[in-house]
Formats: C-alpha cells, sequence, structure tokens
C-alpha cells in the first residue's frame, strides 16, 4: 500500500516525500509530496476503479516508463479504509479534498488549505473488513517492511527526499543527493559501509541497453539474499533472468550457499520489456529474454575478472580526472527501433587481456568516498588490527597453561618397554595378555595378545595419549578478551529481542 503511494508521488514529478506511520500503518499512512497536484474536477475520478491518468491511447502500454498505470490502488485502498486525498495545482489558488470509505465509494469534496502537491491519508485500515484486520502482523514487523519498501525506493531516486517517521518519531530521512559523496552516503546508509568499500562500479553499455550501479567483490559474500538491488528502468523488479545472470557470473568465485551483492540499475528500451505481469509489478518479461541475461552476465563477469587490475586507493588528481567515478542515476534516450539479432549472435564484451580504451565501459572500484570528501568513513585497507587489539591479544598468547599440564613427548622417541607400559595399563582395557614385541620401521608396533598379533600406528598411539593427559587436566575457561560485535539489520535485531531471553541463558 506504502509502494503504491509513494509511486503515485514519484511519477507526479515530485521530489519531496514524507511518509508518516502509526501503529505500523493499522492506524494512520499519510504521504504527502509536492508533485503536480490533482485538478478538482478529477479528484472524483482519481477514486474511481480502474481509471487513471498515466496513459492517453492505447500504444502507450507498449511503452510503459510510469510506476503505476493500472488505475487500481487508491480505489482498493479507499474500499478497506477511511481515505482523504487532499490536492492543488499549480493554477489553482486553492486546494479541494475528497474522502471516501467503504465499498460504497461514495465521495465528498470540499475546499482546503493546502500548498501544491497531494496529501493522502489512510486511516482505520481494515476497518469494514475486521477478518483481514487479524492477519496484520505486530506494529514493528508491518512497519519493518514499509522501511524496506522506503529503502529500496530511495537507492534509485537520488535526487528526491525521502523522510520517514512512526508514531511521530523520525527513523530515516534522506536528502536529496546532488553531490557525488551525497549519493555515496545514501548508498551507504542503505546497503551499509561494509558494501561501499567493497564495491565495483559498472558502467556498462551497448545499443540502447545501459548496466550501472555497483557490485560487491566475492569476498564480500552474503549468507542470505538480503543485499540484492535491481531496477529496470527505475522500477524495483525481481526477476529470475536477471538473477540467474548474476549467479552465473558469480559461480567461479561464490559457494551454492553464498549469495552476491549487488545495486543495479538497468535501462532499455520500454517496448522491450512488459512490466504488466505480475499483481505488484515485482516481475517483468523481456521480449529478448536471452540478449539481456548474456549482456548483465558479461558486463557482470567483466568487472568480476578485472578486479585485480584494478587500483583500490586512488589519490585526489585520480579521482577528479577519471569520469567512472561519477554516481549518477541513468537518463536513457528511448527511442523506437526495429527488432535486434538473435541472442546468440551477439557479444558485448571485449576480450579481457585487452586493455579497455576510452569508448569501452568502465569499472571502478577504487575507494567510494573520494579523499577530498571528509566522509568520516574508514578506509577500505585499514583493516590492521588497533594497537589495543594488538596489545590484548598479545596477553592473551602470554597467558600460561594451568600447572597441572604435563609435557608429553613424541611417542617415537620412546622405548619399547615405557609404550607397552602405557598400553598395558592405561589405553586398552583387559589387555594383560597383551604385550609388545618389536617397533617396525619406527612407524608401528608389533602387539601379541594369545594367540592374536596386532600392529598400532604410532600417531594413533601418540593421539590415545594426549587425550588421556586431557582428560587428566581440568581446562580453566575464561570469557573473551577481545568482545565479538555483529551488525544486524532491523530484522534481525527484531528477532534478537524476541530471543534475547534464550540468548541470555546461552552467555550471548
Amino acid at each position: 500500500m506504502v509502494k503504491e503511494l509513494v509511486e503515485n508521488s514519484l511519477d507526479a514529478g515530485a521530489n519531496k516525500i514524507q511518509i508518516d506511520i502509526e501503529n505500523g500503518g493499522a492506524n494512520l499512512i499519510r504521504i504527502r509530496d509536492n508533485g503536480c497536484g490533482i485538478p478538482k474536477e478529477e479528484l472524483s475520478l482519481a477514486l474511481a476503479r480502474h481509471a487513471t491518468s498515466k496513459i492517453t491511447d492505447l500504444d502507450d502500454l507498449e511503452a510503459i516508463l510510469s510506476l503505476g498505470f493500472r488505475g487500481e490502488a487508491l480505489a482498493s485502498i479507499s474500499s478497506v479504509s477511511r481515505l482523504t486525498l487532499t490536492s492543488r495545482t499549480e493554477e489553482q489558488t486553492e486546494a479541494w479534498q475528497v474522502y471516501a470509505q467503504g465499498r460504497d465509494m461514495e465521495t465528498t469534496i470540499k475546499p482546503a488549505s493546502h500548498p501544491v502537491g497531494t496529501t493522502v491519508e489512510v486511516a482505520n485500515l481494515f476497518f469494514n473488513t475486521p477478518a483481514r484486520r487479524k492477519f496484520l502482523r505486530t506494529d514493528k514487523t508491518e512497519f519493518a517492511h514499509i522501511d524496506e519498501v522506503i529503502r529500496r525506493i530511495a537507492l534509485t531516486k537520488f535526487n528526491t527526499a525521502f523522510t520517514l517517521t512512526h508514531n511521530g518519531k523520525i527513523i530515516r530521512q534522506y536528502r536529496p543527493a546532488e553531490a557525488i559523496n551525497q549519493q555515496l552516503k545514501r548508498v551507504a546508509a542503505i546497503c551499509g559501509d561494509d558494501f561501499v568499500k567493497n564495491a565495483l562500479r559498472i558502467d556498462w553499455k551497448h545499443d540502447d541497453l545501459h548496466l550501472s550501479g555497483w557490485v560487491a567483490t566475492p569476498n564480500f559474500s552474503r549468507t542470505q539474499n538480503d543485499l540484492s538491488y535491481c531496477y529496470i528502468n527505475g522500477r524495483m523488479v525481481r526477476d529470475k533472468v536477471i538473477s540467474h545472470a548474476i549467479r552465473q557470473a558469480y559461480a567461479q568465485y561464490l559457494p551454492t550457499d553464498a549469495y552476491p551483492a549487488f545495486v543495479l540499475f538497468i535501462d532499455l528500451n520500454p517496448h522491450d520489456v512488459d512490466v504488466n505481469v505480475h499483481p505488484t509489478k515485482h516481475e517483468v518479461r523481456f521480449h529478448q529474454q536471452r540478449l539481456i541475461h548474456d549482456f548483465i552476465y558479461e558486463g557482470i563477469s567483466y568487472a568480476l575478472n578485472n578486479q585485480e587490475q584494478l587500483n583500490w586507493h586512488t589519490n585526489q588528481s585520480a579521482v577528479e580526472n577519471h569520469e567512472e567515478n561519477t554516481v549518477r542515476e541513468p537518463q536513457p534516450n528511448y527511442s523506437i527501433r526495429p527488432n535486434r539479432a538473435a541472442a546468440g549472435q551477439n557479444s558485448f564484451a571485449p576480450q579481457y587481456h585487452e586493455k579497455p580504451q576510452q569508448n569501452q565501459p568502465h569499472f571502478s572500484n577504487t575507494p567510494v568516498f573520494p579523499n577530498h570528501v571528509s566522509t568520516g568513513y574508514r578506509d577500505y585497507r585499514s583493516d590492521a588490527p588497533s594497537k589495543t587489539e594488538q596489545r590484548l591479544y598479545a596477553e592473551l598468547l602470554r597467558t600460561l597453561p594451568p600447572t597441572a599440564q604435563k609435557d608429553i613427548s613424541d611417542t617415537a622417541q620412546q622405548n619399547i618397554s615405557d609404550t607397552a607400559k602405557i598400553i598395558s595399563t592405561e589405553i586398552i582395557e583387559c589387555s594383560s595378555h597383551l604385550r609388545a614385541l618389536s617397533l617396525i620401521e619406527n612407524r608401528a608396533l608389533l602387539l601379541q595378545q594369545n594367540q592374536d598379533f596386532f600392529l598400532l600406528s604410532l600417531e594413533k598411539l601418540q593421539r590415545l595419549q594426549w587425550q588421556l593427559a586431557l582428560k587428566q587436566i581440568q581446562i580453566e575457561q575464561q570469557p573473551l578478551l577481545i568482545p565479538i560485535v555483529f551488525r544486524l539489520t532491523e530484522a534481525q535485531f527484531q528477532a534478537w529481542q524476541q530471543y534475547s531471553d534464550n540468548f541470555k541463558k546461552n552467555w550471548l
């Protein structure tokens, strides 16, 4: 619901959006923007089913660029809540407000005070369908889903300011990111500093296909698929073709149980992709899936194969002189063209042993924060332990073992009689008739028990001796001198709070 309302604001050209949530959205969802607004005569039509101003003729359905186009969101929301829509256009001298609730879809319009833009208030969600309201999760869980949606949208709209509040408290605030350091700070705030420090910049083009963004190096793999953001023409999607291409590019670098981290923007001719194939618009269909797959695969493979040739530390002059360090939202120039040739006849990547020319794609894993910008983030190579950590480790290494521990010499250096004594007294039970006959090539003992003969490896004998010695020693435990720090996401932190009692019982 929040996703649909925010996308409506973006389609209206808003560059400032405020999202206010109360009790996880069950009591109130308010979206305020400074977009173009809705004229008075279209307010009632905006709440009608299957009514939209984003499609003017049937040809627009073949090349959809707007995030919304079905005209279902406002009508569906108003049928299960009390919805108030207030809007004003730049041409109007006053704003107008329309109110609707329930399935009757009756609207009431009255004048109101409001700046240029639109505000949508959704109150008492599912008030007329209590059965559906029971399926809502806790306020924290519902708000966590809203927070994730805003984070994903903020990644692709750097020029838009987002403010997210919950119960009157500001949770997220993303300012417009015009400068390079501001844009990178937003990426770090959403994906984490570690992702930014391990990111490889991609700017890969072919014909009217454009792949840009960041892919993390293989040493920054994830145990779950929680840091994968992909956008097609500014729309966030989860597509199997794209996922397979990315996984295939990382196949030789990551194990099967690890996931890559990436933020990718794919821009292509809107005539070549169908976005109207899924109820939530998370899935798309490409007219030439193989072409898209190979294009993404070769772009990411080229970046990963050449990561060792890239300079991780760039001085200030290099940062100023290289264009690939610029972070920008792709602005494609779309044009209608005939279908391309078969995907098997396309080859996008240059040979890996060739030095990239000026007109070839650029990839950069230079520090995401340029040296001339004060960001407060540690350098990528500053992973050496601090002086305090070195001192604590040194003290740990100097910790003396318990006095009860004995120095056990190598079994191979002991004589046969001592070894036989150990075997007959402690290692083998009921061994009164077992005796050592000889040492064979300093590797095994020849043992006799009654009419049977055995060979005992000296390595196994040494292992048994160590086990016996450890049983006689009382191991002293001590707490960690250097605590282990875990960085948790919002969802993981909620799970930690939920099971905190169990963790405390296990001294965690």
